[in-house]
């Protein structure tokens, strides 16, 4: 009886050790894109877009995300016109994304914009840092 109980713990525990590597095993892309789908689901819900606001919102990060990745993976252009290129086409995203909110959605997304700015500052009121625009 006492082997049924010593074999049962090793698997029960053994099981748990390596779902955790499993967990610590993940490449950082998966990682990566998990947490990222997992925060554009939240914003979806906390915008309250409907189904068709929600595809349209996909279409337009997955055409961001591709477009970004050629800026940044391309060896014809210096790191200037990188950079001119990823602000031009993160603007592009946020005017197509405001396009598609109605105004209390544009609100609610204004306000959480400015919320990830405070925490990725530290704290810092508005008007502390310079604006990205």
């Amino acid at each position: 009886m006492k082997r049924i109980i010593i074999i049962c713990s090793m698997l029960l525990f053994g099981g748990f050790g390596m779902q955790a590597q499993d967990q610590q095993n993940k490449r950082p892309e998966q990682a990566q894109t998990e947490n990222r789908a997992n925060r554009e689901a939240q914003v979806k819900q906390d915008l309250g877009l409907t189904d068709v606001q929600s595809t349209e919102w996909d279409r337009i990060h997955d055409q961001y995300r591709s477009r970004a990745r050629s800026v940044r993976n391309s060896n014809e252009m210096d790191e200037t016109a990188k950079k001119s290129k990823m602000k031009e086409l993160k603007k592009f995203k946020n005017d197509n994304i405001e396009a598609l909110l109605s105004p209390e959605q544009k609100n609610k997304w204004e306000e959480m914009k400015k919320e990830k700015r405070a925490r990725k500052h530290g704290g810092k009121h508005e008007g502390e840092y310079p604006s990205k625009n």
